[in-house]
This record gives structure tokens, sequence and C-alpha cells, in this order.
């Protein structure tokens, strides 16, 4: 379906708008959900300097553009905490993991009800981590941002990820129940929920799980895989 700049422009952006999921440690990406990749392009082509086009910026995998963006418009307006968001999302998805928190940590200061920044924060923290210690502390920063007053789903999703990733797959599964509920059963949740299901044997309702994440281009083929790796195990039984 085509559809024009402007309207593109104009689309409902969602609440976890290109921010970025950790589906793996040390490879992440952005999430783009509910609006079609064509329209972050075209949102991105837009010669008019918005968050909206930072943002499409690093959906479509853009970082350097997205932070060249985010500093011009920065020269100009030296207090948009919005852009100062957009520019430590840009910093993290690009792995610029110590700029990426000193940004997140400023706008917490200047504002500290923006706790989507400690999304940021435990991104940074994660990605650069050495010891399970650090990887404790990300795990806290997601939980702060997720619960925070503007519960931020890409947190949640990290916080559950990351969960599944250091072998905690109960509190995992709980965590990405939780999310599920308020994304409403959106692809990156239903994929964990699947490969926790997976690894704890409950092969059937794994794949229910997955298969509910088979409609996202960034999580289908990942599901594809864990749904033949279930269907494998029920055969074993």
């Amino acid at each position: 379906m085509s559809i024009s700049c402007e309207s593109a422009q104009k689309a409902s952006l969602p609440q976890y708008k290109s921010e970025t999921v950790l589906l793996k440690i040390g490879d992440s990406k952005p999430l783009i959900s509910n609006i079609e990749e064509d329209q972050w392009v075209l949102i991105s082509s837009s010669q008019d300097i918005t968050v909206d086009s930072i943002y499409a910026n690093i959906a479509i995998k853009e970082y350097e553009n997205a932070e060249k963006l985010a500093r011009s418009h920065l020269k100009q307006n030296p207090s948009d905490l919005h852009v100062f968001e957009a520019l430590a999302r840009a910093l993290v998805a690009n792995k610029k993991v110590e700029l990426a928190s000193y940004y997140a940590t400023y706008v917490l200061e200047k504002d500290s009800k923006r706790t989507a920044m400690y999304n940021i924060k435990a991104l940074a923290k994660s990605i650069s981590a050495n010891s399970m210690a650090d990887y404790n502390i990300a795990k806290d920063l997601f939980r702060r941002a997720y619960t925070g007053p503007n519960k931020s789903i890409a947190a949640g999703l990290n916080l559950g990820y990351l969960q599944l990733e250091t072998g905690a797959l109960n509190m995992s599964k709980e965590v990405f129940n939780d999310v599920a509920k308020t994304c409403g059963k959106c692809a990156p949740a239903m994929l964990g929920l699947g490969i926790i299901d997976r690894r704890l044997g409950n092969l059937k309702s794994s794949i229910y799980s997955l298969e509910e994440a088979l409609d996202s281009d960034s999580t289908k083929h990942i599901a594809s895989y864990h749904i033949a790796l279930s269907y494998r195990q029920l055969k074993q039984y």
C-alpha cells in the first residue's frame, strides 16, 4: 500500500516507537511495531528535522544520520529534551554506550519523570557488561523504566529478554506475560514467551505463542526456527 509523505508524517506512532530492543545480549535492534517500514522510510526522507524524522532514521538503522539530525536540531533548540531523548536512543542503537548513557542521565536530571531514559541507561550497561553484576544493574534499570509513570514497553521487553539470556526463565516469563497484556500481545513479547515455554518443555504453549510472532518481520524468522524446534521436541515424546 502506497502512502504519501504527508500522511506518513501524520501517522500515529506507537508509544515504543523505534526504541531499541535487546533480542539477544549484544545484539540490539530497533523495534518497529504498529507502523509499516515504508512509512518510516518516507518520514526519514522528510526535509524537516523533527523528532519523528530522527526516530524514523533509527527505525531504518541509519543511526549516524539520526545522530546528525538530532545534533543539528539541538544547535537551534538546545533545551529540547525530546530531541535529547531521541539522540540517546540513536547513540545506544549504534552502541555508542558511554555517550548514550551520558545523554540519558542528562535528560533524567532535567526531568525525572522521563523514566524511559532508564531503558537507555540499561541498554548501555547490558551491551558493555563484563560481569553478572553489570547485568543485574541493567535489569534494575530496565525494571525502573518499565514500572515508571511512562511505562516503557521496550524496557519491559528488554528486561524479559535479559532475564531469558541469563537463565532466569520463570522471572522472564512473568515479565513477558505482563508486557504481552500491556502491548496487546505484540510480537516481541510473544516470541519471548514462546522461547521460554519451549525451554521449559511446554511445547504446545510454545507453538501457540510463537505463531503469534510470525506476522512481524522483526521476529518471524526467529519464531519459525523455534516452532520447528518445538515440533521436533514433540515428536520425541
